[in-house]
């Protein structure tokens, strides 16, 4: 959140991250239940209408037209610990400034938490006018979450949902190209403000395969800024510079030959620098698929998810690491045009900093 509010004449001018970056390691909903399973994997994959919240140019049907939903739930994270109201108080206002509230007091259970504010889904259809495109339209709660504590009433709801339409070009199966056009609505509720705004943004991915079995993907989408202006009684707050980092991402995949195993293996990257007190991210990602039956599919994975703030306000905010490491299994099972989506990703076995997540999602998936 880092709020820093500078007095200029009869204006405020507030530097606001409630919305992104600080809290993408818990309010980011892993969208698409089959990259869960492998790792969160897929920028040089291809398949169900969830693939393009990976990569665009993923979208590969298997019928003429498909329909696909998905829900996912969450852990509920305890946030600190402490019992004094007055610094619960500024911590939801003052977040950062950690250093000068004593939040480390040893209590048996967190004053606050984060958890899930539901609905979480995926929601969308897809249909192919031809063998060169297929098109789609799609409705998602891509991060959400709600910071709730005990002690007082400072608590806050975020939610960013999206209405995309991605776009697939397919060139004899050597060379996808895809975009997807997101109109995204970015919505905070707290005790003491309300702020909304709307961003249209596009997001790119190819995938070549120059050889059988191989498969090299990339994806691009653009950084940008929002800043929001509130008036209250005879002045205005000024809300911002509010950052959606640039994310750039990396895969490859190959199959075995004498057996139908796909490796995957994924880099992530985002700009999250461009925001005060925090460096670039920089994630990988490694995800395993096997055919049992042409009716039954198990994933397995894992990801790495890095402490993206600076140094410096890690030590101010006397809190440990939040870099996290998941493991990730899944499973398809396919019953005639329907198709059945499970998976599971768990940060508890080898994280050791203050932060530990589990994610389930559930997807169904109809073509015809």
């Amino acid at each position: 959140m880092n709020l820093i509010i500078l007095f200029l004449t009869s204006q405020y001018v507030v530097t606001y991250t409630d919305i992104a970056p600080f809290w993408d390691f818990y309010s980011n909903n892993c969208i698409s239940s089959e990259a869960c399973g492998r790792g969160y994997t897929g920028i040089a994959s291809t398949g169900d209408l969830s693939s393009v919240l990976i990569n665009p140019a993923s979208l590969s049907l298997e019928n003429k037209t498909n329909y696909y939903s998905e829900y996912i739930f969450k852990n509920t994270v305890g946030w600190y610990y402490d019992t004094d109201d007055e610094d619960i108080y500024s911590l939801y206002f003052y977040p950062y400034l950690y250093d000068s509230l004593d939040i480390n007091q040893e209590v048996d259970s967190p004053d606050a938490y984060l958890q899930e504010l539901h609905p979480n889904f995926f929601t969308g259809h897809a249909f192919s006018i031809n063998d060169f495109i297929q098109i789609g339209a799609t409705y998602r709660v891509e991060n959400s979450y709600a910071a709730v504590n005990d002690n007082t009433y400072h608590n806050s709801n975020f939610k960013s949902s999206s209405f995309s339409v991605p776009i697939v070009f397919n060139y004899r199966n050597l060379l996808r190209v895809g975009i997807d056009i997101i109109y995204s609505s970015f919505y905070i509720e707290q005790s003491y403000e309300h702020l909304d705004f709307d961003k249209i943004r596009a997001k790119f991915g190819a995938i070549y395969s120059p050889v059988e079995n191989l498969s090299l993907g990339l994806t691009y989408l653009p950084g940008t800024r929002e800043t929001i202006t509130t008036v209250h009684g005879s002045g205005t707050i000024v809300y911002g510079p509010i950052v959606l980092p640039l994310e750039i991402g990396a895969g490859i995949c190959f199959k075995l030959n004498s057996i139908p195993l796909y490796f995957s293996v994924d880099y992530n990257y985002s700009n999250t620098s461009e925001a005060e007190d925090f460096v670039d991210r920089h994630d990988i990602h490694f995800g395993l698929e096997y055919d049992i039956t042409d009716n039954l599919k198990l994933r397995t994975g894992a990801f790495t998810q890095i402490d993206y703030r600076t140094s410096e306000s890690q030590e101010d905010s006397e809190m440990s690491n939040f870099t996290q490491i998941f493991n990730t299994f899944g499973l398809s099972y396919k019953i005639s045009s329907l198709r059945l989506n499970l998976s599971l990703m768990d940060s508890h076995l080898f994280s050791s900093g203050s932060i530990k997540q589990t994610y389930v999602n559930t997807g169904i998936s109809y073509g015809f």
